[in-house]
């Protein structure tokens, strides 16, 4: 059985392992937020919003991973190919950027989700809900309706949206 998140007047935080990450990605997110309205540092303000952050899994534990350019997959958390810039577009909807290959970006080519030569194209722009448990879901904006999901048997694809917790990422 998939299980799903809890209606808004439910939800509760998910407290545990992932806190700690919850609270460091939230972090570097305000920080960032703070340089943009401050007008510190240097660039275009959209530059100075970009964040470096690893995404896991909530149900298989998987980190979202670069290692592989045409394959791209979860695997166990802690290694470089699992630190994503994210740049958040004017529209509201977000780049992720691979830290160790800067030229490949997560992206859907109409065909499969994989890693792609960046090139600010809807099929690597990601529209990411926000849930109330402090995970996000990301969908793809070329493949309207269709978002990352990763499960251990069929591995990560984009599948329809859902409140699945196989789309769901801290």
């Amino acid at each position: 059985m998939v299980s799903t998140h809890t209606p808004p007047d439910e939800a509760a935080p998910n407290m545990g392992r992932h806190m700690d990450l919850r609270k460091r990605h939230t972090v570097t997110a305000l920080a960032a937020m703070a340089l943009v309205v401050s007008g510190a540092g240097t660039g275009s303000a959209a530059s100075t919003a970009d964040v470096v952050n690893t995404f896991e899994n909530q149900a298989t534990g998987g980190c979202l991973d670069s290692s592989y350019v045409n394959a791209n997959r979860t695997n166990g958390c802690g290694t470089p190919e699992q630190n994503w810039n994210v740049h958040k577009y004017n529209d509201g909807t977000v780049e992720l950027r691979a830290i160790t290959n800067w030229d490949f970006c997560l992206g859907h080519d109409g065909i499969a989700l994989r890693m792609q030569y960046c090139d600010n194209s809807q099929g690597q722009s990601w529209i990411v809900k926000h849930w109330l448990d402090h995970t996000i879901r990301f969908e793809n904006q070329q493949a309207a309706g269709y978002c990352i999901d990763d499960n251990q048997i069929q591995g990560m694809r984009l599948m329809p949206c859902s409140s699945a917790t196989y789309q769901s990422w801290y």
